[in-house]
């Protein structure tokens, strides 16, 4: 497994386009290396992808630091910091239980 595997080893899409990225689910973050500026914006919901299912994740903040991802030992040169609300889990606590 090369380092960006083991930095990045979760795959999310965004606008459309698969990439790797690293969730940090105490903070609610999604940390992508990217080589542009994706068109993501707040409101916009992102996909979490894995074995056990997918995790939709409500953008409710964003940043964009060029050069970043290099600093890091990324290989692109830019990193993606999204803060996320997940979306999936309020679906599921939101429900309410059937009557008897």
């Amino acid at each position: 497994m090369d380092p960006n595997e083991r930095a990045f080893p979760e795959t999310f899409v965004v606008g459309g386009h698969a990439c790797a990225g690293a969730w940090d689910a105490e903070r609610y973050k999604v940390r992508i290396p990217c080589t542009a500026q994706p068109g993501v914006q707040v409101g916009d919901l992102i996909v979490r992808q894995s074995d056990t299912g997918n995790v939709q994740l409500r953008v409710v903040g964003l940043r964009f630091v060029e050069g970043e991802g290099s600093r890091i030992g990324a290989e692109q040169p830019h990193l993606l910091t999204l803060d996320v609300e997940d979306v999936t889990a309020v679906v599921f606590r939101s429900r309410k239980p059937r009557p008897q």
